[in-house]
């Protein structure tokens, strides 16, 4: 097996619970880079938020941001764009103000939402609650800046629609609503029990990857791809390399070529240590 192009999700995976990256998986994603590998990230984040980790790390690839909605290079040019229709900007302003239920607006570089206020409170408590040691208040602090919120009905083109809440009756009725305003079948993903993510049809982070693989002149069985949510599910229904992560959903288990360590003990590190780079693991 030869692997030439890694494709990392960030959250569960490559960054651990307090956001911050392990010694040996910076090392592991070095050596392995220098071997000649092209490591790219692939996330449900939005470019601003990815790339504070794609320069931490150092990566050699792109950034597939949005879950697959865009791809961009560190340096913020896009090479591949599929925003959803402008008509979902009317139906999430229309369904809005009916429901409790978090509705943020991914652009290519802001986040926009009916509640600014309420979003920027949600944002504080939940990477603070993760943020318990001293590298992890560092990169929290860099996470505040990492962009702009701004009104939803600014909203220019749209990537990626995210949905949040503890009820998950309010939250497909929501989903429901906002595929009825834009006429279309959108795709659907989760990152977790407690959310609905919405791109453009056939948008996923499987489709990017397969598009990034096609730019590299690479076949998908050079291809390794580490995830652990359901949003990362797209990448594992590919004829690729598939590591999950211990911590992974079932789903996601299931389909995995191979299972690594948590990502609270160098998961990644371990699988590219093993599958890339060929040494033994530890």
């Amino acid at each position: 097996m030869s692997i030439r192009l890694i494709c990392l999700d960030l959250d569960g995976t490559t960054l651990r619970r307090d956001g911050t990256v392990s010694a040996r998986t910076l090392a592991a994603l070095r050596r392995a880079m220098a071997a000649g590998a092209t490591v790219a990230i692939a996330t449900g984040r939005i470019f601003g938020s990815a790339v504070i980790f794609g320069r931490q790390l150092g990566i050699n690839g792109p950034i597939i941001c949005s879950n697959g909605a865009v791809v961009r290079d560190l340096k913020g040019a896009i090479l591949h764009h599929r925003p959803m229709s402008r008509s979902i900007v009317a139906a999430a302003a229309s369904v809005a103000p009916t429901t409790s239920i978090q509705l943020d607006l991914f652009g290519v570089d802001d986040i926009f939402t009916a509640d600014i206020a309420k979003k920027r409170r949600e944002m504080l408590r939940y990477r603070l609650k993760n943020a318990r040691t001293w590298p992890g208040l560092v990169m929290f602090f860099k996470y505040l800046g990492a962009y702009k919120i701004r009104p939803l009905a600014q909203a220019p083109a749209v990537d990626k629609v995210f949905l949040g809440g503890l009820d998950a009756a309010e939250l497909q009725r929501v989903c429901d609503r906002l595929v009825g305003g834009v006429g279309e079948e959108l795709a659907v993903c989760s990152s977790g029990p407690d959310n609905l993510e919405l791109t453009a049809p056939g948008v996923s982070k499987g489709s990017a990857v397969t598009w990034l693989a096609g730019r590299l002149g690479l076949t998908l069985d050079q291809v390794m791809v580490v995830g652990d949510s359901l949003n990362d599910l797209s990448m594992f229904e590919l004829d690729c390399f598939k590591v999950a992560m211990a911590n992974a959903e079932t789903e996601i288990l299931d389909r995995a070529s191979f299972v690594t360590a948590s990502h609270q003990d160098d998961g990644v590190a371990r699988a590219v240590e093993r599958f890339v780079l060929g040494e033994a693991a530890l």
